[in-house]
């Protein structure tokens, strides 16, 4: 067996690229192909495969971030889709491709975190990574008069593709607790992909909201926008006015807005390396998720 990261060269290996796309959709439902013909697979998310004549059998991806955390910068590391063929489960693999990933990024970011579900909570400890607890903001019901039109976007259409990453490319933080800084790859693989259906433009504040609308519950997932704005009434603008919204991303408490912070349980576990920082009232945005 051999541990190929995949690079910019190795991802134009349509073998090797198809291989990685088809143990992700068996594991988690979905692939990267999209996000790779639409030019958005940069350097900044690294699968490390571990491949057996041409077919991959386990995979830790590291994802370069850019965290603005209440008001210093940070490097940071992500590890994600990290999986493991159910054929090839419990032999060792993936804890070979995490011992040699952690061998080659420890030190070189402030810090190395992931995300892990209730089925995996007791693995990660083991490599040193310790386990905390974020607190999500949900918003009571918003009644906001908005000034101007605000239209839905659909990516297929080119001039409302270009919105998406101009604004994804140009945007200034959502929040001074907790942002990402400069992955516009990211975020337009939820906004290429998942999410593609809840983009809403408001051009009068030139503001880009990504919304996940769920069985009549409605998160705010992200607001990009070209330029300083008042975040209560962003938020007031695209908040549910019968029922509460849940944010996907840390307000400015200094906000103003009737909220509560909710706790996160085991469906998404925060593991961090070293462990550092008070989760009290901040989460890391949802859309830096990799």
């Amino acid at each position: 067996m051999e541990l190929i990261k995949l690079d910019a060269q190795n991802r134009q290996n349509a073998e090797l690229r198809a291989s990685f796309n088809a143990l992700t959709r068996k594991v988690f439902g979905f692939d990267f192909e999209f996000w790779f013909r639409n030019g958005c697979w940069g350097d900044d998310y690294l699968p490390y495969s571990l491949v057996e004549n041409g077919a991959v059998l386990a995979n830790v991806s590291v994802n370069r971030m850019n965290l603005l955390w209440n008001g210093k910068k940070y490097r940071a590391v992500q590890l994600g889709t990290v999986m493991t063929d159910p054929e090839w489960r419990g032999k060792g693999l993936l804890r070979r491709v995490m011992e040699e990933v952690l061998a080659q990024w420890r030190g070189k970011a402030d810090f190395i975190y992931l995300f892990a579900n209730d089925t995996v909570l007791d693995f990660y400890p083991k490599f040193g990574f310790q386990r905390l607890t974020e607190h999500q903001c949900i918003v009571k019901p918003q009644q906001f008069s908005r000034g101007g039109e605000i239209r839905r976007l659909d990516p297929a259409r080119p001039e409302d593709e270009k919105i998406l990453r101009r604004l994804a490319e140009n945007h200034v933080p959502v929040s001074p607790v907790l942002s990402m800084e400069k992955n516009a790859n990211l975020q337009l693989f939820y906004g290429l992909g998942f999410l593609r259906g809840g983009l809403y433009y408001w051009p009068e504040r030139d503001m880009l909201a990504v919304l996940d609308d769920d069985g009549g519950s409605r998160t705010i997932a992200d607001l990009l926008c070209s330029r300083e704005f008042d975040t209560a009434e962003a938020i007031s603008a695209f908040a549910g006015e019968e029922s509460e919204t849940t944010l996907g991303f840390s307000p400015d408490p200094s906000c103003g807005l009737p909220v509560r912070y909710v706790p996160l349980g085991d469906d998404d576990s925060l593991f961090m390396m070293p462990a550092q920082g008070d989760f009290t009232k901040a989460m890391f945005p949802v859309l830096s998720h990799a």
